[in-house]
């Protein structure tokens, strides 16, 4: 028997394979799904809190924010 079925027992029923393959209803997709929505819900958030870090830069007389600033800004808050 391949390794993608499994056989049921149900019982009173005669065993029959089963197939365990990723479905649109499997644990795996669903995670992916919420992953998703969370990701898509904190991204905004993410954005605000970036600009606001480079306006309190910008609004200092002494220091502007440079092209280096941002980048590592930037890696800290999305990866």
């Amino acid at each position: 028997m391949p390794l993608t079925q499994k056989r049921s027992r149900t019982p009173g029923a005669r065993s029959r394979p089963a197939l365990l393959l990723h479905t649109p209803t499997s644990p795996a997709r669903e995670c992916q799904v919420r992953r998703r929505a969370a990701e898509a819900e904190r991204l905004p958030k993410r954005r605000d809190l970036a600009v606001a870090a480079v306006q309190e830069r910008i609004g200092e007389v002494t220091t502007n924010p440079d092209a280096e600033y941002i980048v590592r800004l930037n890696r800290a808050l999305f990866m």
